[in-house]
C-alpha cells in the first residue's frame, strides 16, 4: 500500500505556505503506509498540492517516484495500489504513440487518462485509489476501484478540497478537531461500519467503490459518478451449462490469483490450513516462479481455534517457506490500545487485529506482498450461519413482516423475556438504521440493552 495527499482550491485562492506546512505534517501520518519514498508536487498556480508515501512494488526504482507527470508535465498523478494488467495497457497506449520513462503501472494510467479520459477505469483491472491533476482542464479527477480495496477520504473546508488514503491524514490535514456523527454511529451499531460515502465524522466523506469524482475551481458541487456496479453486464458472460459454469469458474480463479503474482518484489500467502487459503497458496505455488512464503497465526489459549497444524501440512506438500506465530491474551491486551489507533474507522470485525500480527511476521522477513483468501466464504456462502439466516428467513420472517404493526408488537414484548442478548442487539440495530433515535435516544437504548 502507498499513502496518497492532497488539497486543490476551488474558490481560486492560493495554497498557503502553513496549509502545505500542515499538509507535510499529514503526510507524516501516512509514513507506515508508504516507507521507502516520498514526494510533493505544488502546481506553478499553487492551485493544488500532491503528496505521496510510496511502498516500492512495480519498478522499484526512482523512475517509479511520485507524484508523477507525463512528458508536458501538464497532467499528475498521486496513486496508490497496483493495477494486474498494466502491460496490456502499456503496450496498447505505446501503439497509439505514446512513450513510456518508466516500467511502472503508475504511469500507465498517466498516459491511459491522457487517451480515454475518465474512461480509463473501464480498463483497468486491480486495486487502486488516485488523484490526478489536470493543467490544462483545471480539474482534479479522483477515483476509487470497483470494489474500495484501497481507501479514499475526502473534505471540503474554507473553499479548499482536501483528500488523502488515510483518515488521520485527512484530519492533520484540516486542521480541525473531529466530531462524532451520531446518525452514522447509528449505522454502524447496525451493520459494523458505515457505508461510503459517509464516515463517523462529521464533515468528513469517503468515495464510494466504483465511483470517481470530478472537482474544478468555482463549482460548489462536485461530480460524482458510477463507473461500475456488480451486475456490470456480466449476465451474457454466465454459461448455462453447469460443467462449462464450472470450467469458467476455475478459470477466473486461477487467472486472478495468476495475475496477482505480478510483482517486482517477492511474493507470499497467507495460509490457515482452510479451504480458501490453502486453494490461494496451491494455484499461486504453481505459477510462480521463486519459492513461495507462507504465513499462519495461532492461538496460545484455544487449541480448538488454532489452525497452524493444517497449515504446516498444506505447506508440506506444497513446498512454501513456512512462517508462524502464536499470540495469547497478553499479547492482544498489550497491542489493543494501540490497534484502535490504527484503525481509519471502527470495525467489529476482529479479523483487522489478526492480520496486524500475521503482518508483523511477515515485514520480519523483508516481504511486502501477500495475497490471502479472506473473503471466500462471503462469496462462496462458506458460514453456515448465513444459511440459517436464510433458512429462518424463508420459514419465519416473510410470514411475519405482513403482519399489522400492533400484532408483531405483541410478539416481541410477549417472547421479549426469553430472547438472548444478540436478537436485541439486532433490535437496536433496526431502530438506528431507520435514523429515527436522537444521540439521547440511542444513548438510552443502549444503556438499556447493557
Amino acid at each position: 500500500m502507498c499513502g496518497i495527499l492532497g488539497i486543490f482550491s476551488t474558490n481560486q485562492k492560493a495554497i498557503s505556505d502553513d496549509q502545505i506546512a500542515q499538509l507535510r505534517k499529514a503526510s507524516l501520518r501516512m509514513l507506515h503506509r508508504g516507507p521507502d519514498d516520498n514526494g510533493e508536487y505544488l502546481s506553478f498556480r499553487q492551485d493544488v498540492a500532491l503528496f505521496h508515501r510510496r511502498l516500492s512494488i512495480i519498478d522499484i526504482s526512482h523512475a517509479g517516484h511520485q507524484p508523477m507527470s507525463n512528458e508536458n508535465r501538464d497532467v499528475w498523478i498521486t496513486y496508490n495500489g497496483e493495477i494486474y494488467n498494466y502491460k496490456e495497457i502499456q503496450s496498447d497506449l505505446m501503439n497509439k504513440g505514446h512513450r513510456f520513462q518508466s516500467s511502472s503501472d503508475t504511469e500507465v494510467i498517466i498516459h491511459g487518462y491522457e487517451e480515454y479520459g475518465e474512461s480509463i477505469l473501464e480498463k483497468l483491472r486491480g486495486m487502486f485509489a488516485f488523484a490526478i491533476y489536470d493543467q490544462k482542464k483545471r480539474h482534479l479527477f479522483i477515483a476509487r476501484d470497483r470494489v474500495g480495496i484501497k481507501p479514499l477520504y475526502f473534505r471540503q473546508k474554507n473553499g479548499f478540497f482536501y483528500f488523502a488514503s488515510s483518515l488521520h491524514a485527512l484530519i492533520e490535514a484540516v486542521n480541525q478537531k473531529p466530531e462524532l456523527d451520531f446518525q452514522n454511529v447509528y449505522e454502524y451499531l447496525y451493520l459494523g461500519f458505515v457505508q461510503a460515502p459517509n464516515t463517523i465524522l462529521k464533515g468528513f466523506f469517503k468515495l464510494p467503490p466504483g465511483h470517481y469524482m470530478i472537482i474544478q475551481p468555482d463549482h460548489q458541487q462536485a461530480k460524482t459518478v458510477q463507473y461500475w456496479e456488480v451486475d456490470h453486464g456480466y449476465q451474457n458472460e454466465i454459461p448455462e451449462d453447469e460443467d462449462r459454469l464450472v470450467e469458467r469458474l476455475n478459470e477466473l480463479i486461477i487467472d486472478s490469483i495468476k495475475s496477482r503474482l505480478v510483482s517486482d518484489v517477492p511474493v507470499s500467502v497467507f495460509l490457515s490450513g482452510g479451504l480458501d487459503s490453502s486453494l490461494v497458496a496451491a494455484i499461486a505455488s504453481k505459477h510462480y516462479s521463486g519459492r513461495l512464503k507462507s504465513f499462519s497465526l495461532g492461538f496460545k489459549d484455544d487449541p480448538q481455534l488454532n489452525e497452524p497444524t493444517e497449515a504446516r501440512a498444506t505447506s508440506k506438500w506444497l513446498g512454501t517457506e513456512h512462517h508462524e506465530i502464536l499470540i495469547g491474551k497478553e499479547e492482544v491486551q498489550k497491542f489493543f490500545p494501540e490497534f484502535v489507533q490504527y484503525q481509519e474507522e471502527p470495525s467489529l470485525n476482529p479479523i483487522q487485529m489478526m492480520i496486524y500480527f500475521l503482518s508483523q511476521l511477515v515485514n520480519q522477513t523483508g516481504t511486502k506482498v501477500v495475497l490471502s483468501g479472506d473473503g471466500g466464504d462471503e462469496l462462496f456462502f462458506g458460514y453456515t450461519e448465513w444459511i440459517r439466516y436464510l433458512n429462518f428467513y424463508e420459514r419465519y420472517y416473510s410470514k411475519l413482516i405482513i403482519l399489522p404493526s400492533w400484532a408483531k408488537k405483541f410478539l416481541y414484548r410477549s417472547t421479549h423475556p426469553f430472547l438472548p442478548v444478540k436478537p436485541r442487539f439486532d433490535v437496536l440495530r433496526q431502530l438506528a438504521i431507520q435514523k429515527k433515535c436522537d444521540a439521547v435516544g440511542i444513548r438510552q437504548a443502549c444503556l438499556q440493552i447493557l
